[in-house]
């Protein structure tokens, strides 16, 4: 499998690296309205566990703020990582790296693609959210890469229901979650490492702009984790906001049936891609 030449600003499949023989692609959709010669990017980042992704799950996800983006202007961009699922052995900082690989990927290609890399803004949900915080927040040395880091600017960053700590027991206490991302060598636990590939553990007043996403009654990841990530941002004066569905669940799903989530799913895309649009100095 040979890694892809992209075309000129068109829709697209593109292999950015192998593993192992094995290609990880993104998908590249360019603005549908030229307003820029060269168009902001939106990356989007799938979770699943860091066991399973699926771009068109995240893509079909956020398909109410990309398409409002995309109109706006703006490019949107999804890219494979290795899961365990199909690479047992990987760890999160490969994955990070896996991601960071394909920003570089496009960064190479910016020309070609006819955009800004100096206006990126990153999201992701779930496992997503975390390799997105920690690209982010993170010194970019901790993930082994192929490509060079690229000269590129996050703008700001989208963390939908995302485990910022991976060290407390009251705020990271999911066995099926404990199973699926490979922290730990051995599958021992380690303190030294939860504390490394925590995001939380990173918030500072440098850090791009972020907005934080997460139900008040997920299952999964509890929303204390985003209230202690909101806590650290104020005191260290990191610009952090947060939406907090009511009654929304770990994708936004009603958690009780007799009680709509408020805001709605669909009014929280809204305010995502109006969100970004700011980041960016543009209007819907």
């Amino acid at each position: 499998m040979r890694i892809s030449i992209p075309e000129h600003s068109v829709e697209q499949e593109l292999v950015f690296k192998e593993v192992d023989g094995q290609p990880l692609s993104l998908t590249f959709l360019p603005p549908t309205r030229k307003v820029f010669e060269k168009a902001p990017v939106f990356v989007v980042i799938c979770g699943g566990g860091w066991h399973t992704q699926i771009r068109e799950v995240i893509l079909d996800m956020y398909k109410i703020s990309s398409d409002l983006l995309r109109e706006a202007g703006v490019c949107v961009v999804s890219a494979d990582y290795r899961v365990t699922s199909v690479f047992p052995d990987a760890n999160a900082g490969e994955e990070i790296g896996d991601v960071m690989d394909a920003i570089a990927y496009i960064s190479q290609y910016a020309e070609i693609l006819e955009i800004d890399t100096q206006r990126i803004v990153l999201t992701g949900h779930s496992a997503g959210g975390h390799i997105i915080s920690m690209i982010a927040y993170a010194p970019p040395e901790l993930f082994p890469t192929v490509y060079a880091t690229p000269e590129v600017k996050y703008m700001g960053c989208v963390a939908f229901a995302t485990p910022f700590i991976l060290y407390s027991a009251e705020l990271f206490d999911n066995e099926n979650l404990k199973e699926c991302i490979k922290l730990f060598p051995n599958d021992t636990y380690n303190e030294n490492v939860a504390q490394l590939w925590s995001p939380y553990n990173y918030i500072s007043k440098q850090n791009p702009v972020t907005l934080i996403i997460h139900g008040d009654s997920d299952a999964l990841v509890p929303v204390e984790q985003a209230l202690q990530s909101m806590e650290k941002a104020r005191e260290v004066g990191a610009d952090f906001a947060m939406i907090c569905p009511q009654n929304g669940g770990h994708g936004l799903e009603p958690m009780d049936e007799k009680k709509a989530v408020v805001p709605s799913y669909e009014a929280v895309q809204q305010r995502i891609a109006e969100w970004v649009c700011g980041r960016f100095g543009i209007e819907l």
